[in-house]
This record gives structure tokens, C-alpha cells and sequence, in this order.
């Protein structure tokens, strides 16, 4: 994705999903060059990491806040260490992910070697995260599984 094509999708952020806010991410790291040239298309890049951020820190929130057992959201409210191991992980991404956030505005005077090294961080953020997600969703469905009356 190019900067002027997402200039095109960026009154769609705060309505998009994650899995949107990811590939669009993704999609700019296939050229990151074009990104953090200047200020300008750095600013538009962060201007998709603010809108996963947020995302992410409305998705933290609801995990925090949820208390009604019948909610999919509770199930990563129990006892168990896997669902603590998690909960815990959601303030490790939201860190690593604002960091990469504050990192953006400077981005455009970073040495070659210093973006490299930006785009690598952003790679491995989205690793993790997918990584995250992929336990939690197993999660859930196992959780959903169970109560439904299947085996475990």
C-alpha cells in the first residue's frame, strides 16, 4: 500500500477491524522506504498504528471489565495461569505497540540502519500479536466447546 492510497482509507480507521488495521500495517511494510521518506507519509503510517492502538486498548479494557460469565470476554477473566499469562500480555503489547507509535514521528530522520531496525521491531510486534491472538482465539473456542456440552 502506498501512502496516497492510504490517504484514501484513512476516514475508514476508526471503523476498521483488526484484522484490516494488520494488513494495512502489513501491506506498508512490503515497501517501507516509501513510509518514512518524509514526515508526512510517517504521519499518515502513524496514524494506523494509533488507530491499532486504540483498538487494542478498547479490547484490554474489555477484558478488565468484563464480568458476566456468559460473555466470551470472561472466559480470560478465570483462574487459570494460561488466561492470567494472557491478560498480562495485553499490557506488554500495548507498551511495545505505543512505543512504536512515539517512534513514528521521528521515523523520517532515522539512518537507513535505524528504520531497518524500526521495521524489524514493527515485525516482530505483529508476530507476537498474531501469535496473542491465535491463543486466545483457541481459547475461547475450547471454553465454547466445553460449555456446549463437546469433550474436555
Amino acid at each position: 500500500m502506498t501512502p496516497a492510497a492510504l490517504e484514501e482509507r484513512l476516514d475508514v480507521l476508526p471503523h476498521a477491524s483488526t484484522s484490516e488495521l494488520m494488513e494495512m500495517v502489513e501491506s506498508a511494510l512490503e515497501s517501507p522506504n516509501r513510509w518514512f521518506e518524509d514526515r508526512p507519509s510517517a504521519k499518515r503510517f502513524k496514524q494506523v498504528l494509533d488507530a491499532l492502538h486504540a483498538k487494542l486498548r478498547r479490547h484490554h479494557a474489555t477484558e478488565l471489565l468484563a464480568d458476566d460469565p456468559e460473555q466470551p470476554s470472561a472466559i480470560m477473566n478465570s483462574t487459570d495461569p494460561q488466561a492470567a499469562r494472557l491478560n498480562a500480555e495485553h499490557s506488554t503489547l500495548l507498551g511495545l505497540l505505543g512505543r512504536l507509535c512515539e517512534q513514528c514521528y521521528t521515523v523520517a530522520t532515522f539512518t537507513a540502519h535505524e528504520q531497518e531496525l524500526f521495521v524489524l521491531r514493527l515485525r516482530e510486534f505483529l508476530a507476537i500479536f498474531r501469535r496473542h491472538k491465535a491463543e486466545e482465539d483457541l481459547r475461547y473456542y475450547q471454553t465454547v466447546w466445553r460449555e456446549v456440552g463437546g469433550e474436555g
